[in-house]
């Protein structure tokens, strides 16, 4: 009877614990997405990125990768990778979307710099598209970086 008691409350822990690390998962996403979202809009409102880019990659945007994409594709700056190493990104989905509608976003793993990324871009007045990104966690991730406190829980209970 003990056992059985056990591992229903175990298993009723774990599955609640792996249900609230999608919710604030999904949580955490749109609060990401928000944020660039923002940090993209405003990026276009100052101008900065509309036609002038910096010789060197010298702009440090604190664990904010932003590319600069021309209408062919073609990276015309990145403040994390060399442009001339970097494969064409007409195909990305945030990039055509936001060739298309003004405005797009993505969840994806960067090839260039070998990472899981949020991805929000923004065609700017001169028809190229600036795009912000993020580095992200998985959702695996962040169950595993949970379970510490799902195991003090347990042991608590």
């Amino acid at each position: 009877m003990y056992f059985r008691l056990t591992a229903v409350s175990l298993s009723a822990i774990l599955l609640t614990s792996l249900l609230l690390t999608f919710v604030f998962y999904g949580v955490f996403r749109k609060e990401v997405m928000s944020n660039l979202r923002q940090t993209a809009y405003a990026l276009k409102a100052s101008g900065a990125y509309d036609g002038k880019y910096p010789e060197n990659n010298t702009i440090s945007a604190d664990m904010l990768r932003i590319t600069v994409i021309a209408d062919d594709g073609k990276a015309v700056y990145d403040n994390e990778a060399d442009i001339a190493s970097m494969e064409n990104h007409a195909g990305r989905s945030e990039i055509k979307k936001a060739m298309l509608t003004g405005e797009g976003e993505a969840i994806r793993h960067s090839h260039t710099i070998d990472q899981s990324m949020f991805y929000y871009a923004v065609r700017l007045n001169s028809g190229y598209v600036l795009r912000v990104a993020r580095q992200s966690g998985s959702i695996l991730g962040v169950f595993f970086a949970a379970v510490p406190v799902i195991l003090v829980i347990i042991l608590l209970l």
